[in-house]
């Protein structure tokens, strides 16, 4: 029976004789082979992670261990499960530039829920991406504003940026930086990226390591994410993230 299933040998791999479709290239006619499937993706890959931590351990125990979440939230992977494994949480966020603020605000928040702890934001941009459809130039203030959700408002305990120095060359070479092609010092960007810099000097003592207490829980469960959205005949328009971030807002 699907659902049923006791070892990875039994997993089905979507494929085209069951009917796969879907961007992630698993998604099939019998929703429970799409769930099996994801289940096996995310603890395989989980398992790798906690067989590379060890390795580390083994020379350095003391330095935390983690691996970059990012946004959307990844429907390959159970961000829940994979928490107990991670030293702290860390995540890259590219909020587009279009995006409402309750959106990366939500996803904030759901990274300081898997641990119950402050996370580390490990990646976010100095100004322009370069993947969007449209990748603007960050205006004045507006970098230092998303930082400060992330920080202030939503428990994030580090600030960092992709990339140091802008590259010459390969798919990532328009991506902003703390160093742009120019190598100058006294660009708008870096003279942003300093005055942040000493606004979170001045305010860490207050705001490191707190805490909240909220007054209102959202349910946010990645078996339902996968399980809604593979089930068929009820309406292709209703997304999990989407009717999450409807009450979220």
């Amino acid at each position: 029976m699907t659902g049923m299933n006791y070892d990875w040998d039994e997993i089905v791999v979507p494929n085209e004789l069951v009917d796969a479709w879907g961007p992630e290239g698993s998604e099939t006619i019998v929703a429970g082979l799409s769930i099996d499937y994801l289940r096996f993706q995310s603890e395989s890959l989980k398992n790798l992670f906690k067989m590379e931590k060890q390795i580390i351990k083994k020379h350095d125990s003391e330095t935390p261990v983690t691996t970059n979440f990012h946004s959307l939230p990844n429907k390959m992977i159970d961000y829940q499960k994979w928490a107990k494994d991670q030293d702290i949480i860390s995540y890259d966020s590219y909020p587009t530039y279009d995006a409402p603020t309750y959106k990366p605000a939500f996803l904030y928040d759901l990274m300081r829920s898997l641990k119950h702890q402050p996370f580390m934001l490990m990646e976010s941009a100095p100004s322009q991406v370069k993947w969007q459809p449209y990748s603007p130039l960050k205006r004045p203030g507006q970098m230092a504003a998303t930082e400060l959700q992330a920080v202030v408002a939503h428990g994030a305990d580090t600030v960092q940026f992709f990339q140091l120095k802008q590259a010459v060359g390969g798919s990532e070479k328009f991506h902003s930086a703390v160093i742009a092609h120019s190598q100058r010092t006294d660009t708008r960007v870096f003279k942003e990226l300093v005055d942040l810099g000493h606004k979170l000097k001045r305010a860490g003592s207050t705001i490191l390591g707190s805490t909240i207490n909220a007054k209102v829980g959202i349910v946010f469960d990645w078996s339902n994410f996968w399980s809604y959205e593979y089930v068929d005949g009820i309406s292709q328009d209703m997304g999990y993230v989407d009717l999450i971030l409807d009450y979220y807002r």
